[in-house]
């Protein structure tokens, strides 16, 4: 919305280009080489550049900034940028296809940020007042109620052009009953709302639902390291012991299914297990 990502998921959860326009892998997977996409402007009339990719790449995998997902980085061996429009990611280890991260991280605007130590990143003004280069700009933040912005009408064609709305409001409402009120009196046009209140909502005639596909797993994870879950029959027991279909029914509403692992089928790094009885 404010920002862009190199690559973004399809309906299917398949990556496809977004500030990247192409990407290539060499013989042995090892190296990805992205193409970035011309025309891409922050909103302060800076170009977007492969330096800006490489600076957030680098901050990321930065114990210092805290960004919550530098571990996924860990295979990466460095990052360069041979030129305005080219960015390279070496890895340690061949890889089946493009990082989950790489859809998930923001590319920030270096020139802006590049003289922050990493540990006051989190702090810096910026976070405020930020300045992004996708299809809304920002105009301005009420802290604790409400974030409002304006549609780029300069933003690329290649990446869906400007979009239909020409604000957009973002309130903050953190208790899900009150999200709940507000999105039923007409107070907000539309809110991520609990399963719970699914069957509620549809019974509105004035509102619709509509879910997407969504990789967020629950799970238990045991500490093999201390008794009793070092025996893995211990482990089995617990595993088995739990109503998985009927937690997917009963605290998910149906909107769910029974994993056998972390990654769904269909999914990049998905391997098939022995599912439990």
């Amino acid at each position: 919305m404010l920002l862009t990502t190199l690559a973004r998921y399809d309906s299917a959860l398949v990556p496809q280009p977004y500030l990247a326009r192409a990407w290539t892998w060499s013989a042995d997977r090892k190296s990805l080489v992205f193409r970035m996409q011309p025309g891409v402007r922050w909103h302060d009339g800076t170009p977007t550049t492969a330096r800006d990719v490489v600076w957030t790449l680098s901050a990321a995998r930065d114990p210092a900034t805290g960004y919550r997902r530098t571990s996924d980085f860990a295979d990466v061996a460095f990052v360069n940028d041979p030129n305005d429009s080219t960015v390279v990611i070496r890895f340690a280890h061949a890889q089946r296809g493009i990082p989950d991260v790489l859809t998930d991280l923001a590319i920030l605007p270096a020139h802006l940020l590049d003289s922050i130590p990493r540990a006051e990143l989190r702090r810096a003004a910026w976070n405020q007042h930020p300045t992004g280069n996708g299809p809304f700009r920002f105009v301005a933040h009420e802290p604790n109620r409400r974030w409002v912005f304006a549609a780029d009408s300069g933003f690329p064609a290649a990446l869906g052009g400007p979009p239909a709305l020409a604000r957009l409001i973002i309130v903050v409402v953190d208790e899900p009953t009150a999200k709940l009120a507000a999105l039923t009196a007409g107070e907000i046009d539309f809110a991520g709302i609990q399963p719970a209140h699914v069957a509620f909502v549809r019974k509105d005639t004035t509102l619709t639902v509509l879910d997407y596909p969504l990789i967020f797993p629950y799970g238990v994870v045991f500490n093999m390291r201390r008794p009793p879950f070092d025996d893995a029959r211990v482990r089995l027991a617990a595993a088995l012991a739990l109503d998985r279909r009927e937690i997917v029914a009963g605290y998910l509403y149906g909107f769910g299914a029974v994993a056998e692992g972390p990654v769904p089928p269909g999914i990049p790094g998905y391997v098939a297990v022995r599912p439990l009885p």
